[in-house]
């Protein structure tokens, strides 16, 4: 870490030795406060190399060397973007651009930007979301919008109390009453698409001080990189850039960094003491993009979180030392029990910050809008067809050649899965080769130096180190092999391309990372009780196999600690070490040649500044490792030294790089496989820290220590030793949540294995009981873990509440969604109705309760014959008068009130009669 920090403050001392030259371009007081974004290092070719056909003019045949199809195909590509024909596209799209060769005259750098109008323009185009102004949402609401055709109507009505419609006065502020969202107000936080109709709407979104602009420096560059390659018949410049940086017709394509914002971030960041918690999380991916930040936001969540389980881990480590019975004591299953569930809550409070955050960004149902990527557009598979929904131009990849690429992926990954395997068994061959009685005893170092010093378990330590090494070896080279197949499997989105990547790497990096701890926790001790397995050595010498060192719980620590300790060394030494060794040299270079400098301009004063080339020779005589180290010009490869671009004037060698020049030195980090390294890291260690954690308690605490320093080493690499990369948006980690999930699951049947087989705390029980306890402890466990997943919401409720005041926000302000008509009570009528019908008001509604439902008669109950013999008579009399058809209620009720009821003659007036039945009133 400190050699780490020595870098960073080097680069944040350093003096800038350039200045900007004034540009009208850069106009802070019209809202236009940058300059360039973006840059491309084109290679300078000759022409020869982009003769395709051999043709003869004048008698004179042209030089043509023999290619393959593969390479004529790709320089038809490369005279499709010609130098010319890339700067005409840009200039079609809109683009600003300055040209100027590099310092060995091999390459041509083009310097990209676009002005405020392109960027509002091309916004509008492709509904970018951009943050609102607080104040301006507020007073749109409060003000609501008028209907035009009547200013006596709302469109959308205001939300506030005590405003006047039709005379009366309504309440309808945004009010939080029962303080379901007490963090936010109403206004706070909304994001909406961006709408140029209007400099009225333009005043709606929000300004950056930084750039005195609706837009971040993070928005220009995901506009240009749009404009970039969007469809020329649609004002874009048309652009195929992956295929063409595939190519190298384009040898890179960068956002410049901006360092003046980038320093303001690493002295926030990369510093010796900071809890993991007060990262400059915001600036990070206002400059980087979310889905950097979502890394280092997940990152700082994790190493938070490792503080509690290495408090316990630690008490749990301390206590094993004192108890005789060391890793087979009995505070262990209750660890193990403790990071279950810190698993559990881990993953489910990372939840809740991720949606949090993904309110807090503006990224809520990002992943809803996400384009098809240009490599799915450009396969061969890939048809265009129309839409069967909406008959839309469509991108389609029939299914049955989707299902046989993956089932071919599956192959080639069960292969490489083998491998490992294959080689881990060797090791583990190799272990025992070694613990042949004749071997063994000369790895102890006592053997050679002196049997006064401590003994030192040699052979484990190598045998740790050889695991280590093929862990990061085999997983180096499968990475590889994960791209190519995820390429040819031809995902749609990024999300579904990264999606998949994780889940071959995930697959493969399990059984790579974690075999050999299967099998010396669960495999050895059972193969060990095959008959013969564990004798000693034959005089054939033929090994031993499936032996367990007094436990297998000591051979697993001894392994895990081995493992876990070698690969974070080998990573620092990978990411800080080396670099360190480099930057130093380049910083005795530097004090150097100023010494020399110092010396030559002593000479200078001395001779009165004459035989200023007799001094200079001098030095350089007396300095021949100074001037050697002076020569500051790049040499990537021997194509470039060897390119048509080498033949430099004289003079022009020792030209200063230009920062653009500067910054194509350094590395790469995509905006997708960079993060996606960075998560697998993680996640591998993780593993490391939960899975095994029954032998040893330490894990988490060496977790801990990693990701402290993880959070700057990762911090400087994106910073100050890479390109400024792509940035993306990002909802929230993706798969990496559904793979910590499972990890957490997996952590509680392997140390409960681990309790209930590796290790002695049940030596006495038989294995009907072992299995009884384990299925219990993991059905426990697992409805404990459901219990708190159901009880703890992945979204809080007042990021929801948030959330749906976004979209309602973004539908009133932006959208201008119609209110529905206000229902409201209006006295005057409510009068009138009252002087109608003064009376039945007054009079108040029915609140008599009967004993029974008394509503219908029947004529053949006991009682009412009278009245069903009347009936009939009425019925034969109204048809003897010759009237027809069905009886009118007030006919029936003639007849039946005149004979009386049953009751006491109390009259019943007709309600209706079906098929000639009375049902009185």
């Amino acid at each position: 870490l400190k050699m780490l920090l020595q870098m960073v403050n080097e680069f944040l001392d350093r003096e800038k030795n350039f200045k900007l030259k004034n540009d009208p371009f850069f106009d802070r007081e019209n809202g236009q406060g940058w300059n360039w974004d973006f840059v491309f290092f084109v290679d300078i070719k000759d022409e020869e190399e982009l003769i395709v056909d051999e043709t003869t003019g004048g008698g004179r045949k042209k030089k043509v060397a023999a290619i393959s199809l593969l390479d004529r195909e790709k320089l038809e590509f490369e005279r499709k973007y010609s130098l010319l024909k890339i700067c005409m596209a840009l200039k079609n799209a809109g683009l600003e651009t300055t040209q100027y060769k590099s310092q060995k005259y091999d390459r041509v750098i083009i310097k990209i930007r676009a002005p405020a109008s392109r960027l509002k323009k091309h916004a509008d185009e492709i509904d970018l979301k951009l943050k609102l102004n607080e104040q301006e949402v507020r007073q749109r609401l409060n003000e609501g919008l008028r209907d035009p055709n009547d200013n006596e109507e709302y469109i959308i009505y205001p939300r506030r109390n005590d405003w006047l419609f039709r005379g009366i006065s309504i309440r309808t502020a945004i009010q939080d009453t029962q303080e379901q969202c007490p963090m936010y107000s109403y206004y706070e936080h909304a994001y909406g698409k961006f709408d140029s109709s209007s400099p009225e709407m333009e005043n709606l979104y929000h300004k950056f001080a930084q750039s005195s602009s609706i837009f971040r420096g993070v928005d220009r560059i995901k506009l240009i990189l749009s404009l970039l390659t969007w469809p020329a018949t649609d004002g874009g410049a048309g652009l195929q850039l992956e295929k063409m940086l595939a190519n190298q017709v384009i040898r890179a394509a960068f956002p410049l960094h901006d360092y003046g914002e980038l320093q303001i971030i690493m002295r926030k960041w990369l510093v010796y003491w900071s809890w993991p918690w007060q990262q400059p999380i915001d600036r990070i991916k206002n400059y980087f993009g979310e889905k950097i930040g979502f890394y280092f936001l997940f990152l700082s969540h994790y190493t938070t979180s490792l503080l509690y389980a290495s408090v316990v881990g630690f008490a749990i480590f301390m206590h094993t030392l004192y108890d005789k019975r060391q890793q087979n004591a009995p505070s262990i299953p209750f660890f193990c029990v403790f990071i279950s569930i810190w698993t559990t809550l881990f993953l489910e409070f990372w939840k809740r910050k991720q949606a949090r955050y993904a309110m807090l960004w503006g990224m809520v149902g990002f992943e809803e809008e996400e384009n098809d990527r240009p490599e799915f557009a450009d396969n061969d598979a890939t048809v265009k067809i129309n839409s069967p929904v909406d008959g839309e131009d469509f991108n389609y990849f029939p299914p049955e050649i989707a299902a046989r690429r993956i089932a071919a992926s599956m192959s080639v990954t069960s292969t490489a899965i083998l491998a490992v395997c294959i080689t881990v068994y060797a090791i583990f061959f190799l272990n025992v080769w070694l613990s042949n009685p004749t071997i063994d005893p000369k790895l102890d170092p006592n053997y050679f130096i002196s049997p006064k010093l401590p003994s030192f378990p040699l052979r484990s330590n190598i045998i740790g180190l050889a695991n280590t090494v093929q862990i990061m070896v085999m997983e180096v080279l499968y990475f590889s092999v994960a791209q190519a197949l995820n390429d040819y499997e031809n995902h749609r989105s990024e999300t579904e391309y990264e999606d998949a990547l994780i889940a071959k790497t995930f697959i493969f990096t399990f059984v790579n990372a974690y075999a050999s701890f299967v099998y010396t926790a669960f495999v050895k001790r059972i193969q060990a009780q095959v008959p013969g397995a564990a004798q000693p050595f034959p005089a054939s010498r033929t090994p031993r196999l499936f032996d367990c060192v007094d436990s297998c719980m000591i051979d697993l620590q001894t392994q895990l600690s081995t493992i876990f300790i070698t690969r974070v060394l080998i990573s620092n030494l990978k990411s800080v070490l080396i670099p360190y060794f480099f930057w130093s040299r380049e910083q005795a270079k530097k004090r150097r040649r100023a010494k020399a400098e110092a010396r030559r301009r002593a000479a200078r004063l001395e001779s009165g500044g004459e035989n200023d080339d007799d001094d200079l020779d001098d030095d350089q005589d007396d300095d021949q490792d100074d001037n050697a180290a002076a020569d500051d010009i790049p040499n990537e490869n021997n194509e470039d030294d060897i390119s048509a671009g080498t033949n430099i004037k004289k003079g022009h060698a020792q030209r200063v790089l230009s920062p653009a020049e500067e910054q194509f030195k350094l590395e790469e980090y995509h905006v997708m496989l960079g993060p996606f390294a960075d998560y697998a890291e993680l996640i591998t260690i993780l593993g490391f820290a939960v899975l095994f954690v029954g032998a040893f308690p330490l894990a988490p605490l060496m977790a801990l220590v990693n990701s402290y320093v993880e959070i700057r080493v990762d911090g400087w690499r994106i910073a100050q030793t890479s390109r400024r990369p792509w940035p993306a948006g990002a909802e929230d980690i993706g798969t990496w949540n559904d793979i910590i999930e499972l990890m957490s699951y997996l952590a509680v049947i392997i140390n409960g294995l681990i309790i209930t087989y590796t290790g002695d705390f049940l030596i006495n029980r038989t294995n009907a009981t072992r299995f009884t306890i384990f299925i219990a402890y993991c059905h426990a466990l697992f409805f404990f873990k459901y219990l708190i997943a159901i009880l703890i919401d992945d979204t809080p409720s007042d990021v929801q509440v948030q959330i749906d005041r976004q979209i309602f926000i973004e539908e009133k302000v932006i959208k201008k969604v119609p209110d529905p008509d206000l229902e409201v009570f209006v006295p005057d009528l409510a009068a009138t109705r009252k002087n109608d019908n003064n009376e039945a008001n007054q009079q108040g509604p029915d609140l008599t309760i009967y004993d029974e439902d008394d509503d219908h008669v029947y004529l053949d109950l006991p009682g009412y014959e009278r009245y069903k013999k009347k009936r009939m008579e009425s019925i034969s009399t109204l048809a003897a008068t010759g009237i027809t058809g069905r009886t009118t209620d007030q006919e029936v009720a003639a007849a039946f009130n005149d004979q009386g009821s049953p009751h006491g003659g109390a009259p019943y007036i007709a309600e209706h009669s079906l098929g000639g039945i009375i049902h009185p009133l």
